[in-house]
Protein backbone atom coordinates (compact mmCIF):
# COMPACT_ATOMS: atom_id res chain seq x y z
CA UNK A 1 0.00 0.00 0.00
CA UNK A 2 1.24 3.71 -0.73
CA UNK A 3 -0.04 6.53 0.56
CA UNK A 4 0.95 9.55 -0.24
CA UNK A 5 1.26 12.14 2.06
CA UNK A 6 0.50 16.14 1.86
CA UNK A 7 3.66 18.01 0.93
CA UNK A 8 5.44 20.05 3.85
CA UNK A 9 5.61 23.90 3.32
CA UNK A 10 8.13 24.97 0.90
CA UNK A 11 10.41 27.07 3.30
CA UNK A 12 10.45 23.60 6.24
CA UNK A 13 11.64 21.60 3.39
CA UNK A 14 14.02 24.53 2.22
CA UNK A 15 15.00 24.50 6.15
CA UNK A 16 15.30 20.79 6.68
CA UNK A 17 17.56 20.50 3.69
CA UNK A 18 19.62 23.45 5.21
CA UNK A 19 19.84 21.65 8.25
CA UNK A 20 20.63 18.21 6.42
CA UNK A 21 17.81 16.69 8.85
CA UNK A 22 18.18 12.88 8.36
CA UNK A 23 15.23 10.73 6.14
CA UNK A 24 14.05 9.26 9.48
CA UNK A 25 13.05 12.60 10.93
CA UNK A 26 11.82 14.22 7.76
CA UNK A 27 9.37 10.89 7.60
CA UNK A 28 8.35 11.80 10.99
CA UNK A 29 7.78 15.24 10.58
CA UNK A 30 5.33 14.35 7.31
CA UNK A 31 3.71 11.92 9.08
CA UNK A 32 3.17 14.53 11.93
CA UNK A 33 1.82 17.15 8.92
CA UNK A 34 -0.30 14.43 8.07
CA UNK A 35 -2.30 14.18 10.98
CA UNK A 36 -2.27 17.52 12.07
CA UNK A 37 -3.96 17.99 8.28
CA UNK A 38 -6.64 15.87 8.95
CA UNK A 39 -7.48 16.99 12.24
CA UNK A 40 -7.20 20.55 10.98
CA UNK A 41 -9.95 19.49 8.50
CA UNK A 42 -12.02 18.02 11.30
CA UNK A 43 -11.76 21.24 13.03
CA UNK A 44 -13.03 23.43 10.09
CA UNK A 45 -15.79 21.25 9.30
CA UNK A 46 -16.97 21.46 13.36
CA UNK A 47 -16.64 25.32 12.57
CA UNK A 48 -13.72 26.07 15.15
CA UNK A 49 -11.80 29.01 14.40
CA UNK A 50 -8.02 28.85 14.01
CA UNK A 51 -5.18 29.26 12.83
CA UNK A 52 -4.64 26.53 10.14
CA UNK A 53 -1.18 27.21 8.93
CA UNK A 54 0.30 27.84 12.43
CA UNK A 55 -1.43 24.08 12.77
CA UNK A 56 0.72 23.11 9.78
CA UNK A 57 3.77 24.95 10.31
CA UNK A 58 4.12 23.83 13.64
CA UNK A 59 3.10 20.27 12.99
CA UNK A 60 5.85 20.14 9.99
CA UNK A 61 8.84 21.55 12.71
CA UNK A 62 7.63 20.51 16.01
CA UNK A 63 10.95 17.98 16.25
CA UNK A 64 12.83 20.34 14.23
CA UNK A 65 15.43 21.04 16.72
CA UNK A 66 16.65 17.27 17.17
CA UNK A 67 18.61 17.86 14.06
CA UNK A 68 20.97 20.37 16.76
CA UNK A 69 20.84 18.03 19.60
CA UNK A 70 19.44 14.86 18.99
Amino acid sequence: MTTTLPPLPADVVDLLRALAAPPRLVAHLALVHEVAEEIAEFCAREGLEFDREAVRYGAATHDIGKTVHP
